[in-house]
Parts: C-alpha cells; structure tokens; sequence
C-alpha cells in the first residue's frame, strides 16, 4: 500500500503536506486496528530498501575540484582558489558551502536486470536486426564498428551500450530568480524501440549544482582568453564508474536466465545543444572556428559590419567539382570561383593525437594552449578521452537535429516576415553585401539626412503577406503565391530535408542522397540571402546527413526526449531553497514506482501501452473482427441471462473456429 501511495503521489506530482492529509483522512475511514502509514515519512522509511542510493559530494563554491578522491577528502580549502570548504552554521557545527548530488550508475544498471520487467528485453539488440534499414542505433556504422573493434565486449549480449546527455535549465522559470542547474543523464540502448530512451529507462546520474552553471570564468593566457569550461570537474565521479564497467565490471544476477555475468558498459555518445557540445569536447562552438567538423579548415570569416561569424559562401566546396556554383563569380562571394575540396573529418585517432598532450580541466589551475582562436578552438583535453575506447568511437558528440532545426526555422522565419530585432536583413547585414556580394538592388542608399531606408528584399512579405500568412495559420489553409518561385523552392527543399532526415526509418541510399543534395539547396540559400544571415546553424545541416549514417536514427540522437525528462524534473522543485535535494528525493521515489510496477499492477506511474498506443484487447475469433463502425453514443450494459445465452448460441453457430469442435 504504501508502494502505490508513493506512486500516487509521483504521479499527481503532490507536495508531502498534501500526501500527509490525504493518508490522516484515509485512517479516519478505516477500522482503527491498521497497518497504513501515518505520514509520507514513515511510507519512504518502509520502502527506503527498495530504492536506490544517493551520495552527496562537497564541492569547491567556484567548482574547481570535488572534495572525492582519497587525497581531497580531507582538505578544507580548494587546492586550486583557497576558497573555504565549510562554513560555520547556526549550531555551531561545519556546513558545506556546496554540494553536488551524484546516484550511482552501477545499481541502476544492474537494476534492470533484476525486474522480469526489463531482464528480457535488455538482449534484444542482439536477437533483432533489420536488415538495410537503420530503425534503432543498433543498425548504425558507429554500433557495428564498435562491435567489431571490441569483439569481447560484443560477444555478450547483456553488456550495455550507453548514452549521455548534459543541459541545463533555470528552475524558476525567466522572470524568476537568476539560477542554472545542470542533471547529467545516462540511458541504455539495449532496449527495444518501445522501451528506449523513455522516462524509466532514463536515469539521473548527477545534478551539477547552481546557481552558476559549469562554464563560469576566464582564465587568462598568454593568447586570447580560453573559456575555463568546469563541468568536467562534476563528471570525475560518473567517468570513474564508466571505467570500472568497462574494464572490470560488475557481477550482475540476471533473473531472466537465472544466472551471473559479469556486465560491462560502454558509453556510445553524448547528446547536448551547441553550446554544451563545445563544453563536453573540448572544441568550443562559438567564432569563427566552431564547426567541430570542419575545424581550422573552414572558409567562415568575420563581417567587417558587425564582427559576427559568418558561413556565406562556404558550401561550394562541397559540391562536385564539375557543378555549374563552382564557376559563378556573380551569385556568391563576388568574383570568386571554389575549386577547393571540402575539409577532411578527423577521425578519433587523429583528434586524440591533437589532443593527448593538453591538460585536463580537472588537473590544473590554468590552461595556456597557443593558437587559441586563430589555429584552432581547444579549451582543453575532455575527460572523456580517459575512457579507453573513446577513441575508438565513430561518432562521440552528436549535432543536436532539434535545436538546429528551430534556430533554421527561425531564421528563415524571422527574415522573411522581416521581424525588427530578429530579422537577418537588417541594416549592417546590407552594409556586408556591398562588401561581398554583387546585389546592387539590395544595397543601401546613399543617405543625406542620416535615415537609412532599407530597399525591400524579393524574400520579404509585404503587409498585405503577412497578414495573409497569420491567416493561415489561423484557418490552416496554405497561401499560394506569397514568394517568388526561386525563393519558396529552396526554402521548401530545405524543410523536405529536414522531413526526410527525421524519419523513424532511414535507408542508406536515401541518407547518401541527401548528404549529395545538402550542398545545392544551402548553395541556393546563399544565393538568396545576405552574408549575415548565415551563422553556424544555418552550416551545420552540412554535416547531418553523415552523423545519421555513423550513429543511426536522429530519434535516439536528439533532444527531444531529454527536454521533456527537464520538464518532467522541473515540475519536482517544491522547496526552492534546495532545488536539487528536492529534485533527488521525488526522483528516488519514482524510481521505487517503476521498480515495483511488475510486481504490483496499477502502480505504474505511467499506463502501459502496446507499441501502437492502443489500450483494445485484440479479439483472435473471426467473429468479434467483423467490419464495421460504431453508430451513436458508446455505453456500458451488462446481459442478462436470456442475452448471455442468446450471444452464446450465435457464436456457437456462427464462428468458423469452433465448427471443428462440435463435429
């Protein structure tokens, strides 16, 4: 009872003073002489063997170390600031200033085979493959290379392959309080697509504590300043444990086969946006070097009107060498031809030959690594390189589809409805163009009284457009005409790609198709819009057709699940104060929930669905199969005894599966 109580309240996301109400008018309604819990204490004391444990970490207040290992356990100050470790509370005794929540992965892990809920389905990597379609990361070059390269770890099909997702998010929501805290989450591919990457299988490895988040700071060097990117200092812990699955393991009790093994555990990829996709590399996605793909050998450059990045003019290279874009000096970067080759990926070899000799964020007080900025964007030498196999990995951070395809979107949007404030066209974007491009009918004109009147674009609604538009969106029909045909079919293309890109199954065929084709319709993108327009999102789909072929389907790839997850924790902050030990404490009682849902029915915090998403019964006999639709309102009417027996003789009568029967 107190299991399904605790449930209850996960579910209806209730406070504890709600539950303790709830339980005090349920003990007034039955017999006095009961076992029922008093209060939500007493219910989480009575299960605490079930859950899951949560340890709690000292940190430095300014995040440069983690009081963790042997030799830090003791210190009362950071080896690195000097900053205190405690202070001095209201009853006299030694506080932590800051403190870090980490649940360990190993017990999650082996969780999932020790519930007949998950035990089976934890191997069905290895009994399911579908051939020439990439529908699940198990189809993917990234997961058959890592099996071919690892054929020991692959040998055993209960060994987990991992993913890893770091975001932050404010839990006060904008207009509240200034603060950012950071959930590390970790989620196992085994699984079947049914069960992949879903809220159960999603488990909390750590809250990087707020109010700042993990890039804070500067750290000055004898070149231009190196962002000190601290969240590697929070993964020690996480990284250690990695470690131990792969190169020892556990022994883990699989209750499907009634047997041990030995399971170990590889992390696959992280999955971040942008900006934490530079914090987690090492290779910071901001300037003009921050396409982690193209490195120092893009063709980006700085806009002398502005000084933003831009990518303009930096997708001919991909095209073939006979393409008709390569020789036009008027529609692209004026007078210039592209003969070059498009810049060569590094493998994980060569990245790790660049990066070997870098310090780790965790090791030093400053980092001083020349070229910053100009040759090169490292910050540092990730953490992650420690793994053994990292190396090894195909596809190690992936491009988030669901971020760049919003800021695409938006982009476009905002330009196009020409949007003041967020608008590409802007003033010092048609200052650029005279600079780079031949579009004299875009130009500004010469102003004598000081105002600038910007001439209107071909790729701008007027009013009248506009206004069509929000009427679309409001009937849902959609305007014909509104753009010149060279502008919307780019456009269209663009989104077409995006469609495509996104399907649930891929072909390989189809992917290498749109890696041809990626680089025309971006191409005919730069020969609409202006220099400023392009900054690293409207590039990186360059890349996305690629990152599908290495690591498979976007759906295990992308944000999307992991956000709603944030949402999902979001809604757990009731006592402000502490944002993360609240978040941590509902967490632990979910977990419990999911745990227990085989064993005891209409637990399950969230109903359990076939794949389709339909609660029916599916009927076997020919009969109750029959075609046809409801006619009017659906009731519910229990049969008499004259009804009952009358439906009894008509199957008996009727139904081809039972003739056999009375013969």
């Amino acid at each position: 009872m107190a299991v399904k109580m605790l449930s209850i309240k996960a579910k209806g996301n209730v406070s504890q003073q709600i539950f303790d109400d709830f339980v005090k008018a349920m003990k007034e309604v039955i017999p006095k002489d009961n076992l029922l819990v008093s209060n939500f204490y007493e219910a989480k004391k009575l299960v605490s063997k079930l859950g899951m444990e949560s340890n709690k970490i000292d940190c430095c207040i300014n995040g440069c170390m983690l009081y963790y290992k042997e030799d830090d356990i003791p210190r009362k100050e950071c080896k690195f600031c000097h900053s205190p470790r405690y202070k001095i509370g209201k009853k006299g005794k030694q506080v932590s200033l800051k403190r870090m929540h980490y649940l360990p992965l190993i017990p999650r892990l082996r969780r999932l085979y020790a519930s007949m809920n998950t035990a089976s389905h934890m191997r069905w990597h290895f009994d399911h493959e579908f051939k020439g379609v990439l529908e699940h990361p198990l189809d993917s070059k990234a997961w058959k290379y890592f099996d071919r390269k690892h054929p020991q770890f692959s040998q055993e099909p209960r060994n987990v392959r991992l993913g890893l997702r770091a975001d932050g998010f404010t839990p006060f929501g904008q207009s509240g309080k200034q603060y950012s805290c950071w959930p590390i989450i970790v989620t196992p591919y085994n699984l079947p697509p049914s069960m992949c990457m879903k809220t159960p299988y999603m488990f909390l490895s750590m809250i990087i504590p707020g109010p700042r988040n993990p890039k804070t700071g500067l750290m000055y060097t004898c070149s231009p300043c190196i962002p000190k990117i601290r969240i590697d200092v929070y993964l020690q812990p996480l990284i250690d444990e990695l470690k131990l699955l792969w190169e020892d393991g556990v022994l883990t009790y699989d209750i499907h086969s009634k047997s041990n093994f030995v399971m170990r555990a590889a992390l696959l990829w992280t999955i971040n946006d942008f900006p934490a996709y530079g914090m987690l590399s090492g290779w910071m996605t901001a300037g003009r070097l921050a396409c982690p793909y193209c490195m120092e050998r893009t063709k980006a450059f700085q806009l002398k009107n502005g000084g933003k990045p831009s990518w303009f003019d930096c997708h001919r290279q991909f095209l073939p060498n006979n393409h008709m874009f390569r020789r036009n000096k008027d529609a692209f970067y004026k007078n210039r031809i592209d003969r070059s080759e498009p810049p060569s990926r590094l493998t994980g070899e060569q990245i790790w030959y660049i990066v070997q000799n870098y310090d780790k964020i965790s090791d030093v007080e400053q980092l001083e690594i020349e070229g910053y900025g100009s040759t090169h964007n490292w910050t540092k030498r990730s953490i992650f390189w420690d793994l053994p196999y990292w190396r090894h990995n195909l596809i190690r951070h992936n491009l988030d589809v669901m971020h760049i395809e919003k800021n695409v979107f938006d982009n476009i949007f905002n330009t196009v409805m020409d949007i003041k404030e967020k608008t590409k066209d802007n003033a010092k974007a048609r200052m650029n163009l005279s600079l780079y491009c031949k579009r004299k009918n875009l130009e500004l004109p010469n102003q004598s009284g000081g105002k600038i009147i910007k001439p209107k674009a071909n790729y701008t609604f007027t009013l009248q457009q506009k206004r069509a538009i929000c009427e679309w969106v409001k009937e849902l029909r959609m305007p014909d005409g509104s753009l010149p045909e060279q502008i919307w079919k780019p456009i269209t293309k663009l989104s077409q790609f995006f469609r495509d890109l996104c399907s649930t199954s891929l072909r390989e065929d189809v992917l290498n198709k749109l890696e041809e084709n990626i680089p025309i319709m971006l191409c005919k993108l730069e020969r609409i819009f202006s220099p400023g327009f392009f900054d690293s999102m409207e590039h990186l789909p360059i890349h996305l057709p690629f990152e599908a072929l290495l690591g498979g389907p976007v759906q295990y790839r992308w944000m999307y699940p992991f956000e709603r997850f944030l949402h999902h924790l979001k809604k757990k902050v009731k006592n402000k104060a502490h944002v993360e030990g609240s978040i941590v404490e509902s967490y632990l009682i979910e977990e419990i929930s999911y745990f227990c849902e085989y064993y005891f029915n209409q637990t399950s915090i969230d109903a359990k669905q076939n794949d389709e998403g339909d609660d029916s019964i599916q009927q076997n006999l020919s009969i109750f199969n029959l075609l046809g639709c409801f006619a009017g309102e659906c009731k519910t009417r229990y049969l008499d005894d004259k009804e009952f027996s009358a439906a009894m003789n008509h199957i008996l009568i009727n139904c081809d599966e039972i003739k056999p029967y009375i013969e």
